[in-house]
């Protein structure tokens, strides 16, 4: 359910509660039935079910479906482009009374198919978590990512370890799965993996790195995708190095625009603190005024709104 039982925080009156689609009783008693990043073929028959019940039907996206790069690129690749699913995945967007996306380009994949399409920006969890200046000055840079992003690593790999054997008194840690290709390779690295969220999040304040590293390929999956790296980065006290994509043309982040690039601005950022620091500074000012989840839930509250 994500950030949806945080709404209740803003109304009283609304209730998110998880609901079995094979309970059907259950289901009309709601108002909005929520999907986070559905594509199974079994849930065009239920939302059909959902509409003859008059309900609402909301979905919400993370990332393009549309575009995903197949294995070995990306694990699900192959699933998600299986003509059937990505048939399956039209009618479900436009049954849908409105989709919910986290980026603009996301927007302009899908509303193909549905002219309700909302922008609404990953956020920070300031119920839970508290937004607090974090600045770190230890010679120290991190990446994170899940089994998806290997390959991304992977591509960045001659770079990193050219930097990583010139600067062997800078740490390495890699958080996630990022295999065995670079970070072995590296004297002075280590790795990192636990699945647990709340345990992540205590993570990144632990290992104290200044800078955050997050190279993608360039391709039009990667171009969708959601800066909520950028926000975990900034809590953990890192300025952030990742590529020229719209979504990463933000406040504090120093953009690369190929591997060479990549390379330079890295090796110029660990040599010049108080660049580090002043893109720290930019980064948490701006997530700090723009991206708490009490203030981006606001949006979904409108949301709720118009749709009841």
């Amino acid at each position: 359910m994500g950030v949806l039982p945080k709404l209740s925080k803003l109304d009283p009156q609304i209730t998110v509660e998880p609901l079995d689609m094979r309970d059907w009783h259950d289901i009309v008693d709601t108002d909005i039935v929520f999907f986070e990043r559905p594509s199974q073929s079994h849930l065009h028959a239920g939302m059909e079910q959902i509409k003859d019940f008059g309900l609402k039907i909301w979905l919400d996206f993370d990332d393009d479906f549309f575009n995903v790069p197949v294995k070995p690129f990306n694990p699900s690749g192959n699933h998600f482009n299986d003509p059937e699913i990505q048939e399956i995945l039209i009618k479900l967007l436009r049954m849908a009374d409105v989709i919910t996306v986290s980026t603009d380009v996301i927007k302009k994949s899908y509303d193909r198919y549905n002219e309700n399409v909302v922008v609404i920006p990953n956020a920070f969890n300031d119920y839970n978590y508290k937004w607090a200046y974090n600045y770190s000055t230890r010679d120290a840079i991190f990446w994170r990512g899940s089994i998806s992003h290997r390959f991304n690593l992977k591509t960045a790999k001659d770079a990193i370890l050219k930097v990583a054997r010139r600067n062997r008194e800078w740490e390495w840690n890699f958080v996630g799965e990022a295999g065995d290709d670079v970070w072995s390779e590296i004297e002075n690295a280590k790795l990192h993996f636990d699945r647990d969220n709340v345990k992540f999040w205590k993570l990144l304040r632990e290992i104290d790195c200044s800078i955050q590293i997050f190279p993608l390929v360039n391709d039009l999956f990667n171009q969708a995708k959601s800066n909520c790296s950028w926000i975990e980065g900034t809590y953990a006290g890192a300025t952030m190095l990742a590529p020229d994509f719209a979504e990463y043309r933000r406040p504090g982040i120093t953009n690369y625009s190929d591997m060479e690039e990549f390379q330079e601005e890295l090796i110029s950022l660990m040599s010049d603190k108080p660049r580090r620091k002043a893109n720290y500074d930019l980064s948490f000012g701006y997530i700090r005024d723009n991206l708490m989840l009490s203030d981006v839930n606001k949006q979904r509250l409108e949301i709720v709104g118009r749709l009841i």
